[in-house]
């Protein structure tokens, strides 16, 4: 719980939308509770049918935080897209995923978390997610997620964070971030990654609308879907509005 507001969990419910063409998405809706369980400010809550097999997969600090749920959606690892409602019907929050989301260089993903690396970035921005690191058990539930970073300069328009960062999912600086902070709405951004002989790396995004704050991250993959070399690199980035106005930025 993100928010400094305090939420019954009787009064949410939680859907999944398996997509089977040609036939249209099946929908299916679960109650979180069917008894009042409060959710406070910072608390975590792990919903699983079998907090047994999570405990013994996980190891986690915690297991105060689980919630066991009966009925629960199936999910598929693969894809699929989630959402949270209140009984009222009034849309929360909803996520498609993917695979594609998480860390091209792992051998596997069965078991791997996916994780946002910082919730207040727009749940639907693909750059801000990441895999858990190998170093909590590739999952943290019940606790902080492992790529977990949140920008907290507000004195430069684009910076980026850490300077050094080493993608080699270990939970520690395994994505580089760049933030951005505007005074006025409106702009739209594009970000590519050259290498310090000036070749294109990696296009990041392109042609983005931004809000005033924000952040993209990368995880050192380049175009090719390969880890890029040990080395320096710079972020071009180009931000511009309606009125044509540009500005440009460069990085290392």
């Amino acid at each position: 719980n993100r928010s400094r507001q305090i939420f019954d969990l009787s009064e949410i419910r939680f859907g999944y939308v398996k997509h089977s063409p040609p036939n249209p998405p099946d929908t299916s809706i679960y109650n979180i509770s069917i008894n009042q369980r409060l959710f406070l400010p910072k608390e975590f809550i792990v919903l699983t049918t079998t907090p047994k097999a999570i405990i013994d997969q996980y190891l986690p600090p915690n297991t105060n935080t689980f919630l066991k749920v009966n009925p629960f959606a199936a999910l598929k690892n693969d894809e699929g897209h989630i959402f949270i409602k209140t009984d009222g019907n009034r849309l929360v929050d909803s996520f498609s995923y993917s695979e594609n989301l998480q860390f091209p260089l792992l051998i596997y993903y069965d078991g791997v978390a996916l994780e946002r690396i910082n919730p207040n970035v727009n749940i639907s921005n693909n750059t801000n997610w990441h895999s858990a690191a190998e170093s909590v058990g590739f999952g943290t539930p019940g606790y902080l997620n492992s790529q977990y970073y949140i920008y907290t300069d507000n004195e430069n328009e684009i910076t980026v964070e850490p300077k050094i960062f080493s993608p080699d999912n270990d939970g520690f600086e395994d994505v580089v971030s760049l933030n951005y902070n505007f005074k006025s709405p409106g702009y739209m951004m594009s970000v590519d990654i050259f290498n310090s002989s000036g070749y294109l790396t990696r296009k990041l995004i392109n042609n983005e609308y931004l809000g005033t704050e924000g952040s993209v991250s990368w995880d050192g993959i380049d175009n090719n879907n390969t880890k890029s070399a040990v080395g320096i690199y710079i972020f071009y980035v180009t931000v511009y509005d309606i009125n044509g106005y540009i500005k440009k930025y460069r990085k290392t």
